[in-house]
Formats: C-alpha cells, sequence, structure tokens
C-alpha cells in the first residue's frame, strides 16, 4: 500500500514533498510557518501545520502542496515511493488494515492524553487566586492601562502553586509552577473546565515575561472551547475578542456585556455549541486589525457568517488603524486614546463595521511562502511528471475498476461476494476516510 510505505520512510517521503525544513531533529521536521513532520513515535509520518491548522498522511500532504485530487496524489505517491504507476491503484487489503489499526491506536493515545490535558488544566485552575493586590493586577493596570477589573473572570497564578502534568511516558507527576502568570479559563459547551490560557509574568517588572520564547502558553483541550473574562446575567452584548488584553480592554468599556476571547482566530470556527449557553445571542466578534489582507480577517469572516447561518446575530468590528502601528487591537486604542476612545467606537460605530451577510472573504489571496516555494522546487526534481500525468477521469476509473478486478479474484473466506461497484467504491472511501481519520 503507497500510504504504508511512504509513512514507514518518513524522512525521505516528506524531503521530497515539503523539502528541506528550517530545522531537523531525530523526531521531527520544522518548517517555516508552523508546519511540522512527526518522524518518530505513534505519530511517525504525519504531519500538521499549525498555521493553517491542517493535518494528515502524506497523500493528502501531496494533494495540499500540489494542488492534486486524491487519485493524482496516488499516482505521486507511487513514484516518490518507487513503486510501478499501477500499484496507485492497488489496495492491498491487509496493509490497509494495518494502517487502520496504526489509525485507531494513535486516536485512542490522543484521546488519552486530551483526557490528562483537562485534568492538568483544572488543576492549574484550582491553583489560582482573584487578581487583586497580586503581581498580575499591576501588569493588566500599569503595563496594559486596564484599572478596572470589575466582575473580571481572569484569575492570578501564583509561583509556587500545585499542579498537575504528565512525564514523557504519560505518567501524571506533580509539579509546582515557578514562574507567576494572569490565567484565564476555558470552558466548553457544557460549562466545564476544558482548558487555561496563562500569560507569564517578570516578577522585577510586572509586565510580560521577555525571557521566555512564548509567554502565553495554553493547556488543555482549547478546540471548541471559549475563554471566560466576564460573564454577566442579563448581558446586552457578547464581544468575543482574540486575547485576554484586548478583551478586558472592551470590558472596561463596556459593562453591560459579557466578554470571551477566542484563544485563537481559527477556533472561532469551532465554538458554535460553546455560544450556545450564553443568553445574548447578540454576538460581536472584536476582531483586532491586521492590516489589509490579512489571512486572520478572512478566518473572522467565515466564522461570523457560519455563527450568522446558526442563528446569531453576528456582527464584525476592528479598531481602527492608530499611526505608527503595523497592526491596531482594543488595547492599543485604550492605551492610546483612553478607555472613552475603545467605547466610541464599540458603541457609536466609530470602528470598522464589517457586512457579514454579503461580504465574501477572498480565497485567492496569493498566500505563497518559503514552505510552498521549497515544496515546489523539490518536487520538480523528483516527481517533475506529477503535472504531466495527463490521466483523465476515465482513464483513472479504469485503472480503479482493473484494480477491483484483482481484489474480486480473491477467494472471499465466509463472507458474501461484493459487486464491482460497489467495491471499488467501498476501497476508494476506505483510504479516504483513513488518511483523513487520524487528525
Amino acid at each position: 500500500m503507497i500510504t504504508e510505505t511512504l509513512m514507514s520512510q518518513p524522512l525521505e517521503t516528506y524531503l521530497k514533498i515539503f523539502g528541506d525544513p528550517k530545522k531537523q531533529t531525530s523526531s521531527q521536521l520544522s518548517y517555516p510557518g508552523g508546519l511540522k513532520v512527526t518522524l518518530a513515535g505513534n505519530k511517525a509520518g504525519l504531519w500538521f501545520d499549525f498555521g493553517s491548522h491542517q493535518g494528515g498522511g502524506p497523500i493528502k500532504a501531496i494533494q495540499e502542496t500540489l494542488s492534486l485530487g486524491f487519485r493524482e496524489a496516488l499516482e505521486v505517491g507511487a513514484k516518490i515511493a518507487g513503486l510501478p504507476e499501477s500499484q496507485a491503484t492497488e489496495f492491498d487489503s491487509v496493509a490497509l488494515q494495518k494502517f487502520h489499526d496504526k489509525a485507531l491506536k494513535i486516536k485512542e493515545a490522543e484521546k488519552l492524553k486530551t483526557e490528562q490535558d483537562i485534568k492538568s488544566a483544572a488543576s492549574i485552575w484550582k491553583g489560582t487566586v482573584p487578581l487583586s493586590n497580586t503581581l498580575g493586577n499591576k501588569y493588566l493596570n500599569h503595563h496594559r492601562k486596564i484599572s478596572d477589573l470589575t466582575d473580571s473572570a481572569i484569575q492570578f497564578w501564583p509561583k509556587g502553586a500545585v499542579w498537575l502534568s504528565t512525564d514523557d511516558k504519560g505518567k501524571e507527576i506533580t509539579k509546582i509552577n515557578k514562574i507567576p502568570a494572569i490565567v484565564v479559563k476555558a470552558i466548553d459547551k457544557n460549562g466545564q473546565v476544558t482548558g487555561v490560557q496563562r500569560i507569564y509574568l517578570d516578577e522585577r517588572t510586572g509586565g510580560k515575561n521577555t525571557h521566555m520564547n512564548d509567554p502565553k502558553l495554553s493547556r488543555g483541550k482549547i478546540n471548541g472551547s471559549v475563554g471566560i473574562v466576564r460573564k454577566i446575567k442579563n448581558a446586552e452584548r457578547l464581544y468575543i475578542a482574540e486575547g485576554p488584553e484586548t478583551a478586558a480592554s472592551i470590558a472596561m468599556a463596556d459593562k453591560k456585556s459579557t466578554v470571551l476571547v477566542s484563544l485563537g482566530v481559527h477556533n472561532l470556527l469551532k465554538i458554535e455549541e460553546a455560544l450556545k449557553q450564553f443568553s445574548c445571542k447578540n454576538i460581536i466578534i472584536a476582531a483586532d486589525n491586521d492590516g489589509s489582507g490579512a489571512k486572520t480577517y478572512e478566518t473572522t469572516l467565515q466564522a461570523a457568517q457560519q455563527l450568522k447561518a446558526g442563528g446569531f446575530d453576528v456582527s464584525v468590528i476592528q479598531p481602527k488603524a492608530i499611526s505608527g502601528l503595523s497592526k491596531t487591537d482594543w488595547n492599543d486604542v485604550l492605551q492610546k486614546q483612553g478607555v472613552g476612545g475603545v467605547k466610541k467606537q464599540l458603541l457609536s460605530t466609530e470602528a470598522i463595521l464589517h457586512d457579514v451577510e454579503h461580504e465574501r472573504p477572498n480565497h485567492n489571496i496569493n498566500s505563497v511562502n518559503e514552505k510552498n516555494e521549497c515544496s515546489e522546487n523539490n518536487l520538480k526534481g523528483g516527481i517533475e511528471q506529477a503535472n504531466k500525468l495527463g490521466l483523465v477521469a476515465k482513464e483513472l476509473d479504469e485503472k480503479l475498476r482493473a484494480a477491483c478486478k484483482q481484489l474480486d479474484n480473491i477467494e472471499p473466506q465466509k463472507e458474501p461476494a461484493i459487486e464491482k461497484n460497489e467495491q471499488s467504491s467501498t476501497v476508494i472511501k476506505q483510504i479516504i476516510e483513513l488518511d483523513r481519520e487520524i487528525y
């Protein structure tokens, strides 16, 4: 089976698909833009792009890189694996079962890890304390100009707090927090804490910790959950901001609102169910202004249209760009123009208001980056014929029928015969679903 062959030699496979990585270790290839390929462990042979939140196996990687259909990608995969083109449509039932078993093991391991991560996040939240008279209050007040934290759900996680984690073997261990942080909890559609987002602080200055590569870290299950900055009864409006500081800035300006955090722009596409627990259906996505043509805006608009189709009253607003800043968020407005400036834009339509009903995301934005250039250059060498296969759908179907005939010749053991067309369809669907099943 092509997929199994490709996944058995992940280094060689992905160097041909994605090209030379930015960084390479014995267990992982790292590419610009957040693309990671796993070389060892139970996820060996799989990739995930943290920029686009896409992932899967080698066939899907070929599809994404060369913009090919599944069947054409199989042809390219056969070339990369050094297999005859005829094997692109020959399916080994034993290999198929092995791949299926591996997918199930990965899903089981992921389920266990998610449960452990949720438990870890809950332990962190349990160890938090109110912000009053803490380093967290100093950070928000002095460094972010957020002086009013009335009804705020943001908590402080002190140095020395005990929390649960897991070691490399998945065994639960107890740890002690070494760096203070402010924390926002994430809740799912049932209101249960599934994750936390921490912003680590500098004990000396009270500002964001600049000694860490990334002082903002999430723990637990974030997908499909929303962060809570303020939740009030009978709220007139419900805002969804991108980060805790921008959300707290909005909460300061509009006292009659519930304010949430999306915990990542791509998560906006997954929080519809979680939003149903809030009585207020007037939702305002208070996006950052990342400049014209920003991918974040495309995702935000798509999410807004999705929520509107789900019955919510949705609008999208962005703050007006502030001169001298390449990007502008709501905390920038607070710091430069005061709470009055934020309130003026939020409540008097002075902000940039987008037409969710009719505006459409521009899916044709040129997003070629180093990863794609690298991939195309390398693929041109070893598999230049990929785009020149010239096989029309009819020819591919004939190959598939031929492959199914071979499968039909295998004597079934105590199983009723399957019609050719049905078997062909079943085999193709199995391969496609298995490649998707892992992610």
